[in-house]
């Protein structure tokens, strides 16, 4: 710790007489660990207290007193400290304190880390999850913190928040903008920790093989001794899907028809879907839907069921059915799947009297 030297000096004419004590009421965000002295008897604590019985000579000093303090990492940049004497038959009390004005060099050291979800592959069109902590390894409270991401390239914003810690304030992009994110305290106290998360959106069309690369920075007005911890950063790789993957496609015999099912992986650049039927696995193909049955999350890597009743067969006689895709960049054609339509109905007798 920091250490402080105390001086009783005799001016006088005479030697002391009786006990000399010595007080020092420590300033805040001091604590004293130690003090000591030949001849004299000390006390730490918030205030220091030393005594002692032995004469001080006129013109003399008395044995230098060593007080050994630790410096609190809220200390403010400067302390006084203030020592004064008493006893010892003082006549003259102008002169029975001193004060030294100390400089406290602060320093917060900040440590930021980052993971991302998923990693290190992230689908085309899908969300990226980027958790950050911060550390204030102390030992000195750090004041008016920063902790700033840039939204990375080829995504947009989604949203920010604080998951662990209170007090601070988050300024972000708006949703499916770009800019940068940052969150702000004033004060952080040595040992605190924050945990904060972003989420962004890849681009659709962001190309396979591309890296997205994000990168958190921690700054504060207080001094940091290691500013190589201030900064954290993760890659993701993009993979680009099949603009759409159709599995499952089949067909069952249902009332009034032949029901054709199919499932889609994912919907990127996907519009909507057109059925088509013939009655041979080679032959010509018609198509029975009228209007494009509309995909449900185009755009998106999430897939979903699909169904379609085909109510102008004939009972017995086999089909074949194709799915065409429609993409916003053209079309895939699945298939082929057949099915017969077993009519099942029950029909009963009308009778008349």
């Amino acid at each position: 710790g920091a250490q402080y030297t105390i001086t009783v000096s005799n001016n006088g004419t005479e030697k002391t007489s009786g006990t000399v004590t010595v007080t020092d009421i420590l300033p805040t965000g001091l604590t004293a660990t130690g003090a000591s002295s030949t001849g004299w008897s000390c006390i730490p604590g918030a205030t220091v207290t030393c005594t002692t019985s032995d004469a001080i000579n006129a013109g003399s000093s008395s044995p230098v007193i060593t007080l050994v303090v630790d410096v609190a990492g809220s200390a403010p940049a400067s302390v006084t400290n203030t020592a004064s004497v008493s006893g010892g038959g003082e006549t003259n009390t102008s002169n029975d304190s001193a004060s030294d004005l100390t400089t406290v060099n602060q320093s917060a050291d900040l440590e930021v880390g980052m993971t991302a979800s998923p990693a290190p592959i992230v689908m085309a069109a899908s969300n990226i999850t980027y958790t950050i902590t911060l550390d204030n390894l102390g030992p000195s409270t750090a004041q008016t913190v920063d902790l700033s991401d840039a939204v990375p390239a080829n995504t947009t914003f989604v949203s920010a928040s604080v998951t662990t810690g209170t007090g601070w304030s988050v300024s972000a992009p708006s949703v499916g903008g770009t800019g940068t994110v940052e969150f702000t305290k004033s004060t952080v106290s040595s040992g605190e920790s924050a945990i904060f998360q972003i989420v962004v959106k890849v681009d659709s069309g962001t190309a396979a093989s591309t890296v997205i690369g994000n990168t958190a920075t921690a700054s504060s007005a207080t001094p940091d001794p290691s500013s190589a911890n201030n900064s954290a950063s993760t890659n993701t790789t993009v993979n680009v899907p099949t603009a759409v993957n159709i599995a499952d496609l089949g067909s069952i015999s249902d009332l009034g028809g032949i029901r054709v099912e199919w499932r889609t992986v994912q919907e990127v650049n996907m519009v909507g879907f057109y059925v088509y039927r013939g009655t041979a696995v080679n032959g010509a193909r018609q198509r029975i839907t009228a209007d494009m049955i509309p995909a449900l999350s185009s755009g998106e890597v999430t897939g979903n069921a699909y169904s379609f009743l085909d109510d102008t067969t004939v009972p017995g006689a086999r089909y074949y059915y194709w799915v065409e895709a429609v993409l916003s960049d053209g079309s895939q054609v699945y298939g082929s799947v057949n099915g017969m339509w077993l009519d099942k109905r029950i029909y009963l007798p009308v009778s008349r009297k």
